[in-house]
């Protein structure tokens, strides 16, 4: 067996990293981490979910993280226990007695009935015929059931409901064809993509995935409603013609109802802590590098430094807030309940200074 755990903990400690370290920027809880690194495999809520967390934990130490799923995998064939039958072995009988005594009655029942040979084989015959038959609806039916699990996508925005798990959505950009599967439906909805990807959804939430790799939104995905028997998701391709590039150029971009927060003379760094009071899924911008998603338990922080401006999209406005320490100041993004994306950067005021200011995209 493979020691996963052991060679985790090895590549961390060899990068100088505490459990806490990594806890905090990759917002893994610490106790899900020791299980990692213990192999406790059992502290987790789902399989999918220790594969997300591994293939997380893995990226940041800098390892090739679907390896490490392939060698988690190993070890769960592994570990899978042996059926009880394999393992006894089956007695060795002395048949030779028995075939004789089988010969000799075949023999004579073959004297007796051997003129009804002919019946027997008509009437045989008659029966695989309508077997056939059977097994040929049955054949049928599984087909027609598979193909209605499969939903294409021939309308630029399409709604699909009771969607189960192990459905497939297919749709086509730019004359390639691409597909979506549902994973999970409980305890939250997960969608598998592309190479092994997870995307865990958020209800309400307008999750935007670049399925081509040319960093531009392809497909836009809300999880209206679900429970453990189905799910409602909303699905809308984008015209390709637009520019709805995956991570947004926060230089061009205009917000509206801006609120200032404080105001300097010069520009000044951009810190701030993000602190959260309920569970929160988050996804959020710094500066001109890629657009990061995360899931936030109830008292967890992040803590925010950027250069010239950040972007947040927030499924609970009203659950978290921003704690500009460096100047006093605590200032609420939204109302409770609300999805809100705000836009935070200095911006010059007429009278020659700097406001720190946030404003409201949509």
């Amino acid at each position: 067996m493979e020691a996963l755990g052991e060679f985790l903990k090895e590549a961390r400690i060899k990068a100088n990293l505490s459990i806490m370290n990594i806890a905090e920027e990759t917002h893994i809880m610490k106790k899900f981490i020791e299980a990692i690194e213990k192999e406790e495999f059992s502290a987790f809520p789902g399989d999918a979910y220790l594969k997300g967390f591994l293939r997380t934990y893995s990226e940041y130490l800098g390892l090739d993280s679907e390896e490490i799923i392939r060698k988690y995998e190993r070890i769960k064939m592994a570990e899978t226990p042996t059926p009880m039958e394999q393992l006894i072995p089956k007695p060795k009988y002395d048949f030779r007695p028995i075939i004789v005594v089988i010969l000799i009655i075949l023999t004579a029942v073959g004297l007796v009935v051997g003129g009804f040979f002919g019946v027997r084989k008509i009437i045989r015959a008659a029966k695989t015929n309508d077997k056939n038959k059977i097994e040929k609806v049955k054949d049928t039916t599984a087909v027609k059931e598979t193909k209605a699990n499969v939903y294409k996508l021939s309308e630029k925005e399409k709604s699909l409901n009771s969607l189960k798990k192990g459905d497939i959505i297919e749709f086509t950009i730019d004359s390639n064809d691409y597909r979506i599967s549902v994973a999970e439906l409980s305890p939250t909805v997960i969608l598998n993509y592309g190479s092994g990807m997870e995307l865990f959804l958020v209800h309400n939430y307008q999750h935007k995935l670049d399925m081509n790799g040319d960093e531009r939104n392809d497909i836009e995905i809300v999880l209206n409603q679900w429970d453990k028997s189905g799910a409602n998701i909303a699905f809308k391709l984008y015209d390709q013609s637009e520019s709805t590039l995956s991570s947004l150029d926060g230089k061009n971009l205009r917000g509206e109802n801006p609120e200032t927060i404080v105001t300097r003379d010069i520009i000044e760094e951009l810190s701030f802590s993000l602190n959260f009071s309920n569970d929160q899924f988050l996804r959020y911008q710094i500066d001109d590098k890629e657009a990061v998603e995360s899931y936030f338990n109830a008292g967890a922080s992040l803590n925010i430094k950027a250069a010239k401006y950040v972007i947040l999209w927030l499924t609970n406005a009203g659950a978290a807030s921003l704690n500009f320490f460096n100047y006093g100041k605590i200032f609420s993004p939204g109302e409770s309940g609300k999805c809100e994306v705000k836009l935070i950067r200095w911006e010059k005021n007429n009278l020659g200074g700097y406001d720190l200011q946030s404003s409201s995209l949509k």
